[in-house]
């Protein structure tokens, strides 16, 4: 049975979180009666795998359980005490640990509120913020499937599955069907939620005919039906709903093919010419995920498997990113654009041991905007307007504010820079679809769709400016990664062209990495409505510093300019398509910063060639 893991975090700053409460309810509950249930954490405070070894920290967990009151809580008051100490056999590495708890730790039904936190021998502590679960009541129907808990859905499957075996005739043979599709959804990460939507609506079609048959005296009575089929449909409702809740992570994740004997060989060749001294970085951009704009044919069948080739860089490399278009975001269903994202970053963030920092940028393809484009040109059809995803619902997939690798960020944007003091670089992430997504059109979505319209903003371009390329040590090389490319192409149109780039404050930018290099200073504004910026950059007492390059794919070709004053390298598409599809060939790379020789080495795989740029 596939055991899902919490993430938690023992680092709690400020007053601010002195009462906050972490409900774990959609990937963990309880029942009266359980007895060993297993439970795997996994913290994730800075340096708290090396303390697990170290000190030979043992799992515990302690609260109430009871009814809880409007927030969550149950106090000694309202419930029974219960606590859990386990021992040092119980840390399973990586930070992770796990805990088979007793049956006393669910004396009776409502909720559990308390903590986890782990011991040294010495009865020193950390904990976590306080945790949030429900306690069902002991029916006999404990609901155990392939996630710890049987969802509300699933019992409602058994309970109308009951109704029609003991009423309903020969609707027990169809509704075994549509319960085997859900089920099958259910198991696989809710992967193919349009067939699935077809399917419930042929189920109800079938329905409807039943009762229409029904009361015209063709079968059992109405009122049987209506018995046996109260709320059915209601069900189904919520059914999709449930669906589209954030996928649990398990320790058995596995999306797309495994990686093939020739491709490992490749890849083992590529590791062994790498470095170690130097800093070495896997890249991976426009991977463009599910079905695709250009093709049909592309689909799921090629984007996971690339993926899954690029991961097993994971320790072999300091650094792994994911450019951009990571998804292509073109199915009609505002759903499975969700799912499409879902499937890249969790694949991504959380398919191997995480061995090697992993960061994923955003793309243009990304919020899904292509087919609000489309909407609004009347060049695909869509029941209502497409739904463009948000700045914040692209930030919490890819876990931003969780700081999962120590990186810096500003205040859980996509944006990031970390160090990495052992080899004296630094790396800087951007987000080059910085759009205004809250000035709105009528049909309720942005003014401004990030498939066309990209750039930068005020306030990323001053945490640049001021934040991330400021206090960098005089031995440091930095090196910036984004989507976009740094220069302005020759077919930049205008904002009302609906079919083209437009690319905002490219030059402030530019400005900017500039004034980095030389440890000069300037005064930077521009005028572009709801792109305006006003800042200063000040580099003067810093002083000059390296700068390795700027990295972006977007294009999907292999291409460098210096005109800028540095390095501007471009890099192949993951999906092997230059304005129509190519088949079914991977590319990606490795980029090594030489400090001693200033130069950057990058390594190719697939379509990818090897390249050397001094800077």
């Amino acid at each position: 049975m596939e055991i899902t893991t919490i993430v938690m975090d023992v680092y709690k700053p400020g007053s601010e979180l002195k009462n906050k409460v972490v409900d774990i309810s959609d990937s963990f509950n309880a029942r009266v009666g359980d007895n060993q249930v297993r439970l795997v954490i996994k913290y994730v405070e800075r340096g708290i795998v090396g303390r697990m070894e170290q000190e030979q920290l043992t799992p515990f967990m302690m609260g109430f359980v009871g009814q809880p009151d409007e927030e969550q809580k149950v106090t000694a008051e309202t419930g029974t005490a219960v606590s859990y100490h386990g021992s040092s056999e119980d840390i399973i590495g990586g930070g992770k640990v796990k805990m088979d708890l007793p049956g006393t730790m669910f004396p009776q039904e409502g909720a559990f509120y308390g903590f986890f936190g782990l011991e040294n021998s010495d009865g020193k502590r950390v904990t976590t913020n306080n945790v949030f679960f429900r306690v069902e009541n002991d029916n006999p129907d404990m609901y155990v499937d392939a996630v710890p808990f049987r969802t509300e859905l699933q019992k409602l499957l058994d309970e109308a599955v009951s109704k029609s075996n003991s009423t309903v005739g020969e609707i027990q043979k169809s509704w075994e069907t549509l319960k085997g599709t859900i089920t099958t959804l259910l198991e696989t990460g809710n992967s193919n939620l349009d067939a699935y939507l077809s399917r419930l609506k042929l189920a109800e079609d079938r329905l409807t005919q039943y009762e229409k048959d029904l009361a015209a005296g063709k079968g059992i009575s109405q009122a049987d039906l209506d018995s046996a089929l109260t709320n059915l449909r209601e069900s189904i409702k919520e059914g999709l709903e449930e669906l589209n809740h954030q996928i649990a992570v398990d320790d058995n994740i596995k999306i797309g093919n495994d990686v093939t004997v020739e491709n490992e060989n490749a890849i083992v060749n590529i590791v062994s010419q790498l470095d170690p001294n130097n800093f070495n970085i896997g890249y991976i951009t426009d991977n463009h995920g599910g079905i695709c704009s250009w093709t049909t044919d592309y689909s799921d069948k090629y984007a996971y498997d690339h993926l899954n080739n690029f991961l097993k860089l994971d320790g072999n490399v300091d650094v792994m990113i994911a450019g951009g278009d990571n998804s292509d975001c073109y199915r009609p269903s505002d759903s499975a654009i969700v799912v499409d994202n879902r499937r890249f970053d969790t694949q991504f963030l959380f398919g191997t041991d995480n061995l090697s920092d992993k960061f994923i940028l955003k793309g243009n393809h990304d919020d899904g905007s292509v087919r609000t484009n489309d909407y609004r040109r009347g060049t695909r059809k869509f029941e209502s307007v497409p739904h463009v995803l948000r700045d914040s619902e692209f930030n919490k997939m890819i876990a931003a504010d969780q700081l999962l690798f120590d990186e810096k960020r500003n205040n859980g944007k996509s944006y990031f820079y970390k160090d990495y003091p052992n080899k004296k670089v630094r790396v800087i992430g951007l987000n080059s679809n910085d759009t205004p997504d809250d000035i709105l059109l009528d049909d309720g979505e942005p003014k401004y769709l990030g498939i066309w319209r990209m750039g930068y903003r005020q306030e990323q371009l001053n945490w640049l400016a001021n934040v991330a390329l400021q206090n960098v040590p005089e031995d440091y090389t930095t090196i910036i990664f984004s989507h976009i490319q740094a220069n302005i192409p020759g077919y930049e149109n205008d904002e009302n062209t609906a079919n083209h780039d437009t690319h905002r404050n490219q030059d402030i930018l530019i400005q900017i990495i500039k004034d980095f290099m030389a440890g000069s200073s300037s005064s930077l504004t521009s005028g572009i409505k709801d792109y305006e910026i006003n800042l200063k950059t000040n580099f003067v007492t810093q002083g000059k510093r390296d700068f390795a390059g700027y990295i972006h794919g977007h294009e999907h070709v292999e291409d460098v300019t210096t005109d800028l004053g540095f390095n501007n390298i471009g890099f192949f598409a993951s999906y092997n398509v230059k304005g129509t599809y190519l088949g079914n060939t991977d590319a990606w790379q490795t980029i090594s910063i030489d400090k001693t020789n200033r130069k950057l080495i990058i390594k190719g795989f697939g379509r990818a060639t090897n390249r050397t740029f001094s800077y």
